[in-house]
């Protein structure tokens, strides 16, 4: 699949607990820019959220981005969030300034999608199940077609596979900028949504927002900066638009907390500091330190994660074959609880992937993977669309 890499544990403890924290506000928020010499730490961040993409630069893309040149810039990030079972059709990242007024399509060189929500396997993990099969967050699936800026065109016209990410907190899915990618809706949030308003109810708890979200963090690595994506400003930081920078994301020991009053001068961490300034280079410098620090803390290793590959048998005309089903009768694989897959590879040469109507599934039995396949032919002849992908405005995962 190309570029495509997945992994766990990519972000420390405490990067991930500063983005979570961080997710609600950062969800109202427009796209933001991350020069690249902040991104490689040889200039200070503003905010945290800035530093959770040098954490990702440093801790897995680096190495995949081109190295000792200017063919990247920067990246730009947003957050996510999706309440209700909502999905998102496929599509392309892109520069939608470039798009609107030209038509022209600019893709990042690599996109990726943090997950910030997602249970982890195990027989806790989801609570009064016991890992023996409760129901996941909607995946993100990438498909088997990119855009050929050479031709102008979407390639190839009908994919031949398509892969499954399922969200699982500090899981990094890193992909081609120029994949045809989306979110398949889910039935699990809109059922579990009613269950925790009842539990609610009867714990006489504020009813709220309800617990059961999928939160995504997205970061697009471009060669340059899209016209209308711009950088965060101190002035943005002081807002509360974003949390301000602070040390100890990972990275190292070194935090210098400007004071808004005096240039270059700092306030005592008691104070109401307008923004912290971290640089990686700073934090390379005091790792001795911050180990020292830190007494026993160590930075977890990245877990790769291995794509389960599983090939599709031909179908006859007018077949359905639910992505669920194809899957379960795989020896082995589990969808949910204790060795679940995070993450599937499925071939299906002359079938489309299409995302199913939550109406026509059975409630009592619902369904992990909100699809099925279909002979690409029955599509051909009604004029229907399936896991085709959108080259115009899209932009999220």
């Amino acid at each position: 699949m190309r570029e495509t890499v997945v992994v766990h544990r990519i972000l420390p403890q405490a990067a991930l607990e500063a983005v979570q924290a961080d997710a609600d506000t950062l969800a109202e928020c427009p796209n933001y820019w991350v020069p690249r010499d902040v991104v490689e730490g040889r200039a200070p961040a503003l905010a945290a959220a800035e530093q959770v993409v040098q954490q990702l630069y440093r801790r897995l893309v680096k190495a995949r981005l081109p190295p000792h040149d200017d063919r990247w810039g920067g990246a730009e990030f947003w957050c996510q969030i999706y309440e209700g079972g909502r999905g998102l059709g496929f599509h392309f990242d892109k520069d939608e300034h470039a798009m609107r007024q030209d038509g022209r399509m600019a893709n990042p060189i690599l996109s990726s999608v943090l997950y910030l929500t997602g249970a982890p396997q195990g027989p806790a993990a989801e609570p009064g199940d016991g890992g023996r099969g409760a129901l996941r967050q909607a995946p993100t699936v990438l498909i088997d077609q990119w855009y050929d800026h050479d031709q102008c065109c979407v390639l190839p016209e009908n994919p031949a596979w398509s892969a499954l990410v399922f969200p699982r907190v500090n899981q990094y899915c890193l992909f081609s900028g120029e994949q045809a990618h989306g979110v398949l809706e889910s039935t699990a949030p809109k059922q579990q949504q009613q269950q925790q308003q009842q539990q609610q109810q009867q714990n006489g708890e504020q009813q709220g927002r309800p617990r059961e979200r999928r939160v995504t963090f997205l970061v697009n690595w471009w060669a340059q900066r899209p016209e209308t994506i711009e950088r965060a400003t101190a002035e943005d930081v002081r807002q509360g638009k974003l949390a301000p920078a602070v040390g100890g994301l990972g990275c190292g020991p070194h935090a210098a907390l400007a004071d808004s009053g005096s240039e270059g001068g700092s306030r005592a961490a008691g104070g109401d500091p307008l923004l912290a300034a971290l640089s990686l280079e700073d934090a390379a410098q005091g790792t001795a330190a911050a180990a020292a620090a830190a007494g026993s803390r160590q930075e977890a290793a990245l877990g790769a994660v291995e794509f389960v590959r599983v090939a599709a048998p031909p179908l006859p005309s007018g077949s359905v074959l639910p992505i669920d089903e194809l899957l379960l009768e795989q020896p082995g694989l589990r969808l949910a609880g204790p060795g679940a897959a995070d993450a599937v590879l499925i071939s299906h040469p002359g079938l489309t992937l299409v995302p199913l109507d939550e109406e026509a599934v059975d409630p009592v039995h619902p369904l992990q993977v909100l699809a099925a396949l279909l002979p690409t032919s029955d599509l051909d002849s009604d004029g229907s669309t399936g896991s085709g992908s959108d080259s115009g405005d899209g932009g999220e995962q």
